[in-house]
């Protein structure tokens, strides 16, 4: 599956558009009525008039009916997708901090090392380093 374009991506005010107009449709459960003459109807349970939409074939029946149930399901999976992206956002953007702040750390002990080995006037390695502190780099 190919990766939606900025330009392609719904915007917000599209996504409210469609939730709008899925609130805003016969209420209740579509079904898919098939005629015996190839045609079929979508009908809901509802007092005034059960037929939500009819001549048409019987796929196009079953993607309509489905489709009271379907696009209100998209619409909650494409909120939750969006918080979850948020949250990924925000976790990310801690692991940047730490790695910034890390990598300061380093740098830091860098500076404190060129330090020691301008004041010893040796290569002062880990292993020195480790030693003069007291534990066994062995």
């Amino acid at each position: 599956m190919e990766r939606l374009t900025t330009e392609q991506r719904l915007t917000q005010e599209q996504l409210e558009a469609i939730r709008k107009r899925a609130e805003a449709a016969t209420e209740g459960k579509w079904l898919p009525l098939y005629g015996f003459d190839g045609e079929a109807s979508v009908v809901a349970p509802v007092k005034w008039h059960g037929v939500v939409a009819s001549g048409m074939y019987d796929y196009d029946a079953e993607f309509i009916s489905k489709s009271r149930e379907d696009i209100p399901a998209l619409l909650a999976e494409v909120e939750a997708q969006e918080s979850q992206i948020q949250r990924l956002a925000q976790d990310w953007s801690a692991v940047v901090d730490e790695r910034n702040s890390l990598l300061a750390e380093v740098e830091r002990l860098r500076a404190e090392l060129s330090i020691i080995q301008a004041i010893t006037g040796s290569h002062t390695t880990w292993k020195h380093i480790d030693s003069a502190l007291g534990g066994d780099s062995e």
